[in-house]
């Protein structure tokens, strides 16, 4: 008999102990916790082990953590009460778990017995002042909530992020519309805005490598390019530090894709939506390509063989060259009906994780399709100064009506694979194409102050872009003790093709006839072509000590763009007959006309076409120091030299021909400091100052002009530009009460030195771009995601969100700028002084249903900066709700319903009381449905 057997059964009960003061849990509560949970938790089927996963510090269990059988590639996520349970033979084995931004844990020697389910807890720690390294052994999930919020908890600087996860319950089908959700972000025509700050003050990242502009016109990178079911996350740096390019100043925004996940996955989603304002109703079309559908033009538009290589404005063209050349552009002018698509996407997505001779790989492939018809602006206007000496004076100089749509194509696909080459050294390949284009075909008609009479407008236009991107990286840990080191090589191709765009103008007279009024712009083909390569690469070092870890790294890229366009019209011959101006565009352009009416001419500008290259060669040093845990210093400094040589050169240039251009260098050192306390458990206060720069770019340093026939003016280049440097101070308080809510309120500063504008140079509202002495941005954001079970326990289930941004800023101009300027004083253009956001959730526990509502609102935000009385032009504040309700039927099977814009609010820009542009979005309703077999 063992002593325990010979232990007393009837003994009496130890006497009751008072709870200590922070009511902690004993051992014996411990236990029965336990074993209730146990009760429900999952158990292997006879043979294998089982157990839970913790926070060994907190005892709290994790959620959706991977446990891994070493060796033998099984690998289970654990549940809801952190318990998991794996099927094994008899046997010794090695188990593994991770998660993010928990050192992992390992436990060797677990012995499995036949008939019998071997128990073992696996514990996590977080703590990091020991000066041991966080390994991710495997590349963790980063896609929920709760990821996302540990990650900010831990970041030196101030960082925003959203997840997959949250993504999922919103009702966005790109970046763009996704980013507006999180807190001082908004995004125009898909662009993205931080602070207040958008284009140059902005930088867009991809798996840690900054992306090119896919627009030649505009400054930064529309986001309408990555589609939502590629995104993992995306994260806002708002603290500048070392280790990330330095270019921004608003914010640097990181877009993640998808990793590959720990099981097979399989999804298959398929969306149909309907827009109030043009779905199945009579739009306008015109003669356009086979793979329009697909975000592909199938030569349709390409310029003509015979125009392409062909100079035709060399002195050595014939009549009968320019003839022929004339035919040989398709007679594709009119704008006709058609009936409206609905909006249509779908998506696919498979992954899994295999073992391949104790060697772990993980796999994704993601490709989706989105296709939607957007109403276009329906008001086109502009304003004049009557009187310059009465600023009272503006009066509309022309309004038009506007009458078109917009088709939006995208095709996407994702693929990203990771290799364990051997215990603490990984490889990841991540390979992304996206495929867009933008088919605009419009009516414009109403009273020309130019002409002095109605006119009537056809105007049609295409633009694809492509993004190929790829991308290398390395992950290699316990090198020489406990340091890493992260490398990356990276190349991306984007490309952008205008072909075709065409504008053709009638003037009605009082009788009602029209006739053909040939101008610079009526009768014009454009086509332009961008082609934009980046390659290059980076390193990090990070070097662990008891209370120290130092980091330093690098990286060199090289930016090469080539863009070209041509210009053509027609124009009238003095021999023409009088009513050939009078015939319609399928007849006027006819094979009649062109053989004895109509001449081409080319008008292509000798600026028109650049080449462009940009150099960046990077180094970092920086230092983090925590003498106590509740202390964390920080500081280094990192040291860029920019090189950019921008060239204007005619298409066919020739060896005597002159090439102009700009060549410059910059050199910058770019300082950060910060500092993170703790005070207590889960709440911090974040200090910092970064300085950062805002380079002018190519679109801003060539003079090309460029006709906005949308807006009718011309927008041009100015190689003169400087450099912006800026000062940014940043105060935060963050308080996280449990992984999936925080508290948060922030200050911030920002000082400018020469920033650049866009700004108003003609009284018909063209412009151009230019520095202004300085500038100073200040602003507060407000924080909240909390559930209502801190009030009501029964109601955890109940989620509310909001976040508020208030920002003031002040544009310091140069003597010479304030006595043109309208308004001396001014905020920087493209600032709202508030934005806000509020959102609400309902996920009622055991129904499979969610419900999530979102409110967001901007207040007027300067777009365009006028000059000489000629008013500012405003964004006038656009409440918007959206909404989705989703059912998971199933395991597999899910539907959800969502809707955008159900306030019905429309969008207007105005200038001096009048509204000069803007038009009616409409609601759009989407029915989703996927499957995950």
């Amino acid at each position: 008999m063992t002593p325990e057997d010979e232990a007393p059964q009837d003994e009496a009960p130890p006497a009751e102990v008072a709870a200590p003061d922070d009511a902690a849990i004993s051992e014996a509560e411990q236990a029965e916790i336990d074993a209730a949970l146990a009760e429900d938790a999952p158990h292997c089927s006879g043979t294998g082990v089982e157990g839970v996963v913790r926070d060994a510090q907190t005892r709290e269990t994790m959620i959706e953590a991977p446990v891994i059988v070493v060796g033998r590639g099984a690998r289970v996520l654990t549940d809801y009460d952190g318990r998991f349970a794996i099927d094994l033979p008899p046997g010794t084995y090695s188990l593994r778990s991770y998660y993010d931004l928990y050192q992992p844990t390992r436990v060797d020697d677990v012995v499995v017995t036949r008939g019998e389910c071997t128990t073992i807890e696996l514990e996590l720690s977080s703590e990091t002042t020991t000066g041991e390294e966080i390994v991710i052994e495997v590349r963790a999930e980063r896609g929920t909530a709760a990821s996302q919020l540990r990650m900010r908890r831990e970041a030196v600087g101030s960082q925003d992020a959203i997840s997959s996860e949250e993504i999922r319950r919103a009702p966005d089908s790109t970046a763009s519309e996704v980013v507006r959700r999180m807190v001082g972000v908004t995004t125009r025509d898909d662009f993205v805005y931080i602070r207040g700050l958008g284009s140059r003050y902005v930088s867009t990242m991809l798996n840690g490598v900054v992306v090119p502009s896919t627009d030649p016109d505009v400054a930064g990178v529309q986001l309408d390019i990555f589609p939502a079911s590629l995104l993992e996350s995306v994260t806002v740096r708002k603290t500048f530090t070392p280790d990330v390019p330095g270019a921004w100043a608003g914010g640097l925004m990181n877009i993640q894709t998808q990793s590959y996940p720990t099981d097979f996955q399989l999804r298959l989603n398929l969306s149909f939506g309907i827009n109030s304002e043009n779905s199945f109703q009579e739009t306008l079309g015109y003669q356009s390509g086979g793979l329009d559908f697909l975000a592909f033009d199938d030569g349709t538009r390409a310029l003509p063989d015979l125009v392409r290589d062909t100079d035709l404005q060399s002195r050595d063209i014939t009549g009968d060259q320019l003839r022929d050349a004339s035919m040989s552009f398709p007679n594709t002018w009119g704008v006709g009906e058609r009936t409206s698509w609905p909006n249509l996407s779908g998506g696919f997505s498979m992954g899994d994780t295999v073992d391949i001779d104790g060697h772990l790989l993980g796999y994704l492939v993601v490709a989706g399709y989105r296709y939607s018809e957007r109403p276009l602006p329906d008001i086109i206007a502009s304003v004049q100064l009557r009187d310059p000496e009465d600023p009272d004076s503006v009066t509309l100089r022309e309004s038009l009506q506007q009458d078109g749509v917009r088709r939006v194509a995208q095709l996407s696909a994702l693929g990203t694979v990771t290799y364990e080459l051997a215990e603490h050294h990984n490889v990841t390949l991540v390979g992304l194409f996206s495929q867009n284009s933008d088919d605009f075909a419009a009516i414009i008609s109403g009273r020309s102050e130019t002409t002095n009479s109605d006119i009537r407008d056809f105007r049609i236009s295409w633009v694809q872009r492509t993004l190929g991107f790829g991308q290398l990286l390395g992950e290699h840990t316990h090198l020489f003790g406990t340091s890493r080191l992260n490398w990356q090589l990276n190349l991306s191709s984007v490309q952008r093709d205008q072909p075709d765009l065409r504008d053709l103008r009638y003037v009605i007279s009082e009788e009602g006839v029209a006739r053909w009024a040939p101008s610079a712009s009526s009768g014009q083909r454009f086509y332009s072509t961008l082609d934009d390569v980046t390659y290059g690469g980076g390193l990090d070092i990070t070097v662990p000590f008891e209370h120290f870890e130092a980091r330093f790294g690098g990286l060199a890229s090289r930016t090469e763009r080539d863009f070209q366009t041509r210009r053509f019209n027609w124009r009238l011959s003095l021999s023409a007959p009088p009513e050939t101006a009078l015939l319609p565009p399928e007849e006027l352009f006819g094979p009649q006309s062109l053989e004895s009416a109509l001449r081409i001419a080319e008008t292509s500008r000798d600026d028109d076409s650049y080449y462009a290259s940009q150099t960046l060669l990077g180094a970092y040093a920086s230092l983090e120091w925590r003498p106590i845990s509740a202390l964390r210093i920080a500081g280094g400094v990192r040291a860029e030299s920019f090189r950019q040589i921008v060239e204007s050169r005619p298409v066919f240039a020739g060896p005597d021909d002159e090439i102009t251009g700009t060549r410059r260098t910059d050199v910058d050192p770019l300082p950060s400091a910060s500092v993170v306390v703790e005070p207590i458990s889960n709440m911090f206060v974040r200090a910092s100052y970064g300085g950062t720069v805002a380079r002018p770019l190519v679109r801003e340093l060539a003079p090309f002009l460029f006709v906005d026939f949308v807006r009718r003016r011309t927008i041009t280049g100015n190689p003169d530009l400087e450099r912006t440097y800026i000062h940014n101070f940043d105060l935060r308080w963050e308080w996280f009460p449990s992984e999936n809510e925080v508290l948060a309120v922030s200050g911030f500063a920002k000082v400018f030195e020469s920033p650049i504008e866009q700004t108003i140079v003609t009284s018909a509202g063209d412009l151009s771009y230019s520095n202004i002495a300085g500038a100073e941005n200040y602003g507060a954001e407000i924080e909240a995601r909390v559930h209502l079970g801190h009030i009501v326990p029964q109601l955890d289930w109940i989620s509310v969100g909001t976040n508020v941004t208030l920002v003031y800023s002040r544009a310091r101009l140069t003597d010479e700028q304030r006595n043109q300027a309208t308004n001396s004083e001014r905020p920087l253009a493209g600032q709202p002084p508030y934005v806000i956001n509020v959102s609400l959730g309902f996920t009622p526990p055991d129904t499979g249903l969610s419900f999530y509502a979102y409110y967001n609102v901007f207040g007027p935000r300067l777009e365009d900066v006028g000059l000489q009385g000629i008013p500012d032009v405003y964004q006038q504040p656009w409440h918007t709700v959206d909404a989705t309700i989703r059912w998971d039927v199933d395991d597999t099977f899910g539907l959800s319903l969502s809707g955008r814009n159900l306030l019905f609010q429309r969008i207007d820009l105005t200038q001096g009381g009048f509204v000069v542009t803007g038009y009616q979005p409409g609601t759009t309703v989407v029915l989703s449905a996927s499957y995950s077999p």
